[in-house]
Formats: C-alpha cells, structure tokens, sequence
C-alpha cells in the first residue's frame, strides 16, 4: 500500500517536474523542500525505517524497507542556504514573447538502498545515543601535570551551524540531533555516536555525489 501511496504522489506532482535529469529516479521540483520531505515521510516504514537528516531544512536521506528491499529517497533543497528563494529570471525570444523561468525549489533522488542500509547498519547505526552538550564537554576535560590542574577544551561552534539528525524505526525506536559542528570535529570522533554520526554522513554522500 505504501507503493502505491508513493506512485499516487509522484503522479500528482508531475506538472512540477522540471525534467528527468540523467534517469527517470531523478526529480527536481518547483515545490520547496518540505513538501516533499513531507510527502516522503507519510510512507515511512515504522518497522524498518533509517532517516538521517544531514542538515535539517536543506537535505535528507529516508531509507525505507518495501517488501523486504530498502528503497532510498534524496530530499535536497536548492534554495540558497540562507533560505533566500532564487529571483526569476525573464528572456525576450527573437519573436518578441517575454517568457518567465522560475527557479526549481528542491530535488529527489530515488535509488535502491539494499547496499547502502548495509553499509549503515555494519557502521553500527543502531548504536546512536543522544548525549547531551554538559556530557560531551566534561569528556574533553583532561587532568593537566600539577596537581589538581585541569585542561579543558571547548566544544566547537560554527557561525553558520545546523543541525544532524538520525531516526530509526524498527524493534527499538532510535533518534539523536547533534550540532554540525560537533559531528565534523575530529578530536570528538573518539565518542562513538559522533563518529557514526560522521561516518555515516560520508557514506550517503559520497554514495550520491553523481547526482549532486
């Protein structure tokens, strides 16, 4: 039923198609991001569902399982990051028509995922904890040479900064959010979730560099 819930929505949408771009799975849209977001997430498996929202509002990965197989989705925003829309622009053709191009909003990448969720789960996806700021800061405090001298590093912060977050539906419902910043830190990558958090990053995108 989700199958045909998710053929319905294509369908509907198919006047907002700009053109198909290098396959038929790869969409672009003149609807902003979250409708389509939306749209992706009233399928989700809540048996078997793998989210990670890379940078909330500007791009996200659904993995959801159909029938056995995992079926990916690629939600990325094309608006400038700032959320900005785009100015039309107008060109005059040589027989004097004024015609108007507006700006595509977002784009949908549709894959088959069975590899990729393998990939996730052996990188240990499954282990995610949401660990608060408190936590992480007292684990970068460090015992200095004299006595009762301590180092402590900061946490990092990034002027323009969004958040990463994972959810995962199955047997046991998983969800963590973590600042950008501190899941592109390497000396936080000794805490496991925050490297998963990374890792897991470097896999999707990586995976789907072509079509970015």
């Amino acid at each position: 039923m989700k199958t045909i819930h998710f053929f319905v929505f294509i369908l509907s949408v198919q006047a907002g198609f700009a053109q198909t771009i290098k396959s038929d799975k790869l969409y672009q849209f003149y609807k902003h991001f979250s409708e389509v977001e939306d749209s992706i997430a009233k399928t989700i498996n809540l048996q078997n569902t793998i989210i990670y929202k890379i940078c909330e509002g500007y791009s996200s990965f659904y993995f959801i399982q159909e029938n056995l197989l995992w079926k990916g989705y690629f939600i990325k925003s094309l608006q400038p990051i700032e959320g900005i829309p785009f100015p039309s622009t107008i060109d005059t053709l040589e027989n004097g028509a004024i015609v108007e191009f507006k700006p595509y909003n977002s784009e949908l990448l549709v894959f088959n995922a069975d590899s990729i969720v393998k990939r996730l789960l052996q990188n240990n996806i499954t282990n995610i904890i949401q660990i608060s700021e408190d936590a992480l800061q007292a684990k970068l405090i460090k015992k200095g040479k004299k006595k009762n001298e301590h180092i402590i590093q900061s946490l990092p912060y990034a002027s323009h900064d969004c958040n990463g977050t994972i959810i995962i539906y199955g047997p046991k419902n998983i969800s963590a959010t973590y600042r950008g910043a501190l899941i592109e830190a390497e000396n936080l990558h000794i805490i496991p979730t925050l490297r998963i958090f990374y890792e897991t990053k470097q896999i999707l995108l990586n995976a789907t560099q072509n079509y970015q």
